[in-house]
């Protein structure tokens, strides 16, 4: 209701940027849909009305909207929500430890908070991202570790959103699951080789930039909030690191005859 009420950002825009950019590697090819202009003209024939932005997100983005290109774009558009839906729902219904109705209701309210409406409101790869980590948690927990660390490589369709979930892992001593992930990673790094150039300057000026951009009035909006996500991140990389310390530094019991 909010994103109904409140619309100062268009409906699906960043769904429209992947697509955009999946009909760009179709039709003219993959190694062209970091070409702003191209992407644009994509983004202006899709949905005239609606304001162009540049594709800065992974090849994997539009390598999964690709399929849904030769639908009308409202049609793509709400199949692409409905999937992220899905695919959110059912990784909450088996990850869960619970049984029954019980299952259901706890997965129907993991979706319910502000933020994953508003994800599936703009397009985005956030929910896919959000099953991905789900899945990990319920394969870390049976010890299939290779398993989980596939499951998180979703990471990579937007890798702002958990960076750090998979160093936790490493702190915890699952060095299978986290050379799985990197594993997958250094694929579609290779793939990615020719967007290089450009993304590292753009993650140097995020990281140079977060000090001044937390002590501004610039830092006031909840998707500035860069501090606070590092400080979460680091406090779940401490907490996975913690009972593994305590067991390691415990006296070990010695049973009489």
């Amino acid at each position: 209701m909010l994103d109904a009420l409140n619309r100062y950002e268009p409906i699906g825009i960043d769904f429209h940027t992947y697509l955009a950019a999946g009909v760009v590697g179709l039709h003219q090819g993959w190694a062209l849909i970091y070409d702003q202009a191209a992407v644009a003209v994509a983004q202006k024939q899709l949905v005239p009305g609606q304001i162009a932005q540049p594709f800065l997100s992974p090849p994997t983005d539009a390598w999964l909207t690709a399929p849904l290109t030769p639908l009308p774009y409202w049609l793509a558009y709400w199949t692409w929500a409905a999937f992220n839906l899905a695919a959110l729902f059912g990784a909450m219904l088996w990850a869960s430890r619970n049984s029954g109705l019980e299952r259901w209701l706890y997965a129907a309210a993991a979706l319910a908070p502000w933020w994953v409406v508003h994800a599936l409101n703009l397009g985005q790869v956030a929910p896919l991202v959000a099953a991905g980590a789900v899945l990990a948690t319920r394969f870390a927990r049976e010890r299939d570790d290779v398993a989980a660390g596939l499951a998180l490589s979703l990471l990579y369709l937007k890798p702002n959103t958990a960076l750090l979930l998979p160093f936790a892992l490493l702190v915890a001593g699952r060095y299978r699951a986290f050379a799985s992930w990197v594993g997958v990673g250094a694929v579609l790094g290779w793939e990615e080789r020719p967007a290089w150039a450009w993304r590292a300057p753009i993650a140097a000026g995020w990281v140079i930039a977060v000090p001044y951009v937390n002590s501004t009035s610039f830092a006031i909006r909840l998707n500035r909030w860069t501090l606070v996500e590092i400080g979460l991140m680091v406090g779940l990389a401490i907490a996975a690191w913690w009972p593994a310390r305590r067991l390691a530094t415990a006296p070990a019991s010695v049973s009489g005859p």
